[in-house]
């Protein structure tokens, strides 16, 4: 945590006002076309009430989202620096005012704003047509399982491939036994993260250095295993249904082979006609996709990561928000489930009509006990904050980096809209509960615990 004290303001405070960030801010910051800088951190003032923070770049400022903390505030802002900047140095300062000691300025440092930056790799000598970039993302893999992927990819029908393997810092015995898995096939490429990233940003990484003369985007897992037909069809579906993506069923296996379940949808509803449901519960894997390259230049850079972000969901909700999805309805290849995979198979739980009456029903006699209703009633409160730090946000960025970087497609710009905020937010997710039961889809109820976290950032707002 970057701790800095301020100078005295307009009057004067018993102790200095301290601001703490909650990460160093970076020296500089790919924009591309759009980006948010998101910026969090406290401000302490003993002794005073900190009535509000603004955040300013060259000197134009915006109100921060504040919570109380013992002794001052927390505050979380996303700054949004227009691809106008790349080539720039913005100024970022913050401005705080207090009740009692006036208006105390802090300046926070500069930034230089950069273009997206692109590795791309020379694929020329690659044969064939409709050429398929494939994006695989590896870290510490098992070298038996990793050598059944690599296998699969050159068993493929569409033979204009080209494989991007890029690694997460896997140690050097991994590292070297991975290339020999690949050893004198010019097809494979590989790339080493100078530190970890994570999964989010070894996409990402991986995504800069697609080929220019590639047409498709592909990703890959480390360890699954595609059939021969996989690209074939995928490639062909984009084209007959002039979509930006296309994504297959997959078959589930454990560890050894065995088939855990013959699709991924056993107890959910494929939605990928319904962005508002994609948006809050994905159902595109990206290890199924296959997409336009002309997508990159929305999709990069990714979003800042907040809470638990996902690439695909990135890619699915951007490919949707700007043209069409399309879908195979067929497993394309064996997803191997097992303790080391970052996600796993997400399957939802039905509830009836019934049961969601019960259940509120046991919520409110709970209430109604001596004692009982403070604490619960404060223990949900708590964890719908949690949602909304952690959720809501997350998905008001994802929605408004769209809304700002890409062309949106006319008849998706109002679903675009479910995280502007306030009573607005909770409305419309509320309303999209009531049409999620009434068409069957399956989300989990991710609509609710949003709105509940919505609804609890307007409670704290008020309190504060």
């Amino acid at each position: 945590m970057n701790d800095m004290s301020t100078g005295q303001g307009a009057g004067r405070t018993e102790a200095p006002v301290t601001l703490k960030l909650h990460q160093e801010l970076p020296a500089e910051i790919e924009v591309g076309s759009g980006q948010f800088l998101v910026l969090s951190g406290e401000c302490l003032a003993p002794g005073d009430k900190v009535e509000m923070v603004l955040v300013e770049v060259d000197g134009v400022g915006e109100a921060a989202e504040l919570s109380r903390i013992p002794g001052g505030v927390a505050f979380w802002h996303p700054v949004f620096l227009p691809g106008k900047l790349v080539g720039c140095t913005i100024q970022l300062d913050v401005s705080l005012r207090l009740r009692a000691d006036g208006t105390h300025k802090r300046p926070l440092g500069t930034i230089a704003c950069r273009g997206v930056n692109w590795r791309p790799v020379d694929a020329a000598g690659t044969r064939g047509g409709g050429l398929v970039a494939i994006c695989m993302a590896t870290y510490e893999p098992e070298l038996d399982a990793f050598r059944r992927q690599i296998d699969s990819i050159r068993d493929q029908t569409h033979g204009a491939w080209f494989c991007i393997v890029n690694d997460d810092g896997s140690g050097d015995e991994t590292w070297a036994r991975m290339q020999a898995c690949c050893a004198g096939d010019s097809r494979f490429v590989f790339f080493r993260n100078a530190k970890n990233l994570g999964f989010y940003g070894n996409f990402e990484s991986a995504l800069k250095k697609v080929p220019d003369n590639a047409d498709y985007v592909a990703f890959s897992d480390q360890d699954d295993r595609w059939y021969p037909d996989k690209l074939t069809r995928l490639v062909r579906k984009l084209r007959e249904d002039d979509a930006n993506l296309a994504y297959s069923d997959v078959r589930i296996v454990d560890e050894t082979g065995r088939e855990v379940a013959g699709t991924y949808w056993v107890n959910r509803r494929n939605e990928y006609r319904d962005l508002k449901v994609v948006l809050i519960a994905n159902t595109v894997t990206g290890a199924a996709s296959v997409f336009k390259r002309e997508l990159l230049e929305y999709l990069l850079p990714f979003p800042p990561r907040v809470g638990d972000a996902f690439h695909d969901h990135w890619l699915a909700c951007t490919a949707m928000s700007m043209g069409r999805i399309t879908y195979v309805d067929a497993p394309l290849h064996d997803y191997y489930q097992h303790g080391a995979s970052v996600i796993g198979h997400c399957d939802f739980v039905r509830f009836t009509l019934g049961q969601r009456i019960a259940s509120l029903l046991r919520f409110c006699v709970r209430l109604c006990r001596p004692g009982v209703a403070g604490p619960l009633l404060r223990a949900k409160y708590g964890s719908a904050l949690a949602v909304y730090r952690g959720e809501c946000r997350r998905l008001r960025l994802l929605q408004e980096t769209i809304r700002r970087r890409c062309p949106v497609a006319a008849e998706r710009r109002r679903d675009l809209r479910l995280f502007d905020g306030g009573i607005r937010s909770v409305v419309r997710l509320l309303v999209l509960h009531a049409r999620v039961l009434w068409k069957g889809q399956t989300t989990d109820d991710a609509e609710i615990r949003l709105a509940m976290g919505e609804a609890a950032r307007i409670v704290e707002r008020r309190r504060g």
